[in-house]
C-alpha cells in the first residue's frame, strides 16, 4: 500500500513493550500487563472505539448470514427432493471458496487496500445473502440446487476478503492486546452465529423462505456505512513497524513452521467440529418434535455461552501465552465429551435421548469452544513472530490473517460434510461419536520442548493448568483405547 497518511496508533504507540507474546520487543524485559475488555475499551479513544465497532458489526452481520439456513433449510431442500448429503455440501460450498480464497487474499494485502478488501468482501457478501433469499421460487430440484452452490461460493469469496481484512487490521492496531481484541470479535462472531439461525426461523415463520435473507443481506450492505466512515480512505492503515519488502514471507514459509502447522491443523477442526452441527441437528431435533425455533435456540445457547466465555479465554491466553496450546487442548477435549452426550453416543448405552440432554450438550460443547478457539488466533501471530523470526508488518499480518481463515474455512468445508454423511449413513449418534474422537484427538497437541522428540502434550487438569504429562506418541492410541473401555463398561 502506498500514498496517504499513516495512521498513528494511539493502541499501539502506548507501549513501546512491542508483542511480547509475539515475538517483539524494544529490548526492555518489562512485561506489558494483560488488560481486560472493561479496561482496554476504556483505554480506546472514540475514533478507535468506533473503529473497533465496525469491524465487530461487520463480524456478527457476516456470520449471522452465514448461519442463517441452519434451522429451515435442511426441510425446504427435502422437500425439493434433495438428500441429506447434497444438504450438507451446500452449507460446505462457501467455506470451499473461501479456504482456496483466503491465502491469496492474505497476499493481496501486500498490494491493495485492506480497505477495498473489507468493503468489497461485505458488498459481495450482502448481495450473495439477498439472492440466495430469491432461490425458493425454483420448483425443479436440480437448479435449485445448482443455484443454492453457486450463490453458495460467491459468498465464499466475500466472506474471505472481509475476514482476512478484520484478523489482518486488528492485528496491527491491537498488537498487544490481540487475545482480548480477538474475543471482542468472537463475541460478535459468536453471536452471530446464534443470531443467524434465531433471526433465520423468526422471520421464517413470519415471511416464509426468502424474508430472513433479505433482512439480513440489507444488514450486511448497511456496514458498508461503517466501514467507509471508519476507515477513510485519504488514510492508509499501516503497520507502524518499519517494512523491508525482504522480509515479507509468503504461506509456505508460515507452514514450514511445525507449531504453525499444528494449530493450523487446531483451528481447522475447531472449524469442524462446530460446523458439523449445522446440517444434522435440525432433523436430529425434529425426531424428538423440536420445531425450527426451537432448533435455533439450541444454536443460540451453544453460541451465546460461547460468547460469554470466550473473552476470558482471550484474557487467560494473553496473561499466560505460553499455555495457549494447553488451553486449546483442553477445550477440545470437554467439546468431544459435549459430543458423546449430545449423540448420545452408542458407546453410553444407558443414556436417553432428551431435549434436556441436547440443552446440557451444546452448553459443554459451547463453554468448551471459547478456550479451543480464541487462543489459536494470538498463537498463530506468536508462531509466525517468534519462531519464524518475520516482522511486526501488514505482510506478515496479512498472510498470518489468510492462513488462519483458509484453516478455518477448511474445516467448516469437511465439518458438514462429515456430519452429514456420518449421519445419513450411520445415524445421529455414531455421527456425533466420531466427531467427538476428531476432537478429543486434538488433546495430543505437540510441545514446544518435544517437538523433536516424537512425543506428545496430553491435556492434563493440574494446578492452574501449568502442568502437563509428556507420553510417547504411540501411547495416545492407548489412551483413546482405554477411553472408550471406561465408557463401555
Amino acid at each position: 500500500m502506498s500514498g496517504g497518511l499513516t495512521i498513528s496508533n494511539p493502541a499501539m504507540d502506548k507501549s513501546t513493550d512491542h508483542l511480547t507474546e509475539m515475538g517483539i520487543s524494544d529490548g526492555s524485559e518489562e512485561k506489558k500487563q494483560t488488560r481486560g475488555i472493561v479496561e482496554l475499551v476504556k483505554s480506546l479513544t472514540w475514533r478507535e472505539r468506533f473503529f473497533l465497532l465496525s469491524l465487530c458489526s461487520t463480524a456478527f452481520a457476516g456470520f449471522a448470514c452465514l448461519s442463517i439456513l441452519a434451522p429451515f433449510f435442511p426441510d425446504e431442500a427435502e422437500q425439493k427432493g434433495i438428500s441429506e448429503t447434497m444438504v450438507s455440501l451446500v452449507f460446505s460450498s462457501y467455506a470451499l471458496c473461501a479456504f482456496l480464497a483466503a491465502p491469496v487474499v492474505g497476499l493481496l494485502v501486500k498490494v491493495i487496500s485492506l480497505r477495498l478488501i473489507l468493503i468489497g468482501g461485505i458488498i459481495v457478501t450482502g448481495i450473495a445473502t439477498a439472492v440466495f433469499g430469491m432461490l425458493g421460487g425454483i420448483e425443479n430440484g436440480d437448479t435449485f440446487l445448482t443455484m443454492c452452490f453457486l450463490v453458495r461460493i460467491i459468498s465464499g469469496i466475500g466472506y474471505a476478503a472481509y475476514q482476512t481484512a478484520i484478523f489482518a487490521l486488528l492485528s496491527i492496531w491491537f498488537p498487544n492486546d490481540i487475545g482480548v481484541v480477538m474475543s471482542i470479535t468472537e463475541i460478535l462472531v459468536a453471536s452471530g452465529m446464534s443470531a443467524g439461525p434465531a433471526i433465520g426461523s423468526i422471520f421464517y415463520e413470519l415471511g416464509g423462505y426468502g424474508l430472513p435473507f433479505y433482512v439480513l443481506g440489507g444488514f450486511m450492505l448497511a456496514n458498508v456505512v461503517l466501514a467507509l466512515v471508519a476507515l477513510p480512505a485519504k488514510e492508509s492503515f499501516e503497520s507502524p513497524v518499519e517494512e523491508d519488502k525482504e522480509d515479507h514471507p509468503g504461506n509456505l514459509d508460515i507452514m514450514r513452521i511445525p507449531s504453525a502447522i499444528f494449530i493450523s491443523i487446531a483451528i481447522c477442526m475447531t472449524a469442524l467440529i462446530w460446523t458439523a452441527l449445522f446440517p444434522t441437528l435440525q432433523p436430529h431435533t425434529e425426531e424428538i418434535g423440536v420445531g425450527p425455533s426451537g432448533t435455533g435456540m439450541m444454536f443460540f445457547v451453544q453460541m451465546g455461552l460461547y460468547a460469554v466465555v470466550g473473552p476470558f479465554a482471550g484474557w487467560l491466553s494473553d496473561k499466560d501465552p505460553n499455555n495457549r496450546r494447553l488451553y486449546i487442548s483442553g477445550g477440545c477435549f470437554f467439546v468431544g465429551i459435549g459430543f458423546f452426550l449430545l449423540g448420545p453416543s452408542p458407546w453410553i448405552p444407558k443414556l436417553e435421548q432428551t431435549v434436556a440432554l441436547d440443552y446440557i450438550s451444546v452448553s459443554i460443547i459451547g463453554i468448551s469452544l471459547g478456550f479451543a478457539i480464541v487462543p489459536c488466533f494470538g498463537a498463530f501471530y506468536q508462531v509466525a513472530h517468534e519462531d519464524g523470526k518475520f516482522p511486526n508488518n501488514m505482510a506478515t499480518n496479512g498472510v498470518v490473517s489468510g492462513l488462519w481463515t483458509s484453516s478455518w474455512s477448511l474445516g467448516e468445508v469437511l465439518g458438514p460434510v462429515v456430519g452429514g454423511v456420518l449421519s445419513e449413513n450411520f445415524g445421529f449418534e455414531t455421527a456425533m461419536t466420531v466427531v467427538g474422537l476428531l476432537s478429543i484427538g486434538l488433546t495430543a497437541a505437540p510441545s514446544e520442548e518435544e517437538e523433536e522428540e516424537g512425543t506428545t502434550l496430553l491435556f492434563q487438569l493440574h494446578r492452574g493448568l501449568k502442568d502437563a504429562v509428556v507420553v510417547p506418541q504411540d501411547k495416545v492410541v492407548m489412551f483413546l483405547l482405554l477411553f472408550y473401555d471406561r465408557l463401555s463398561a
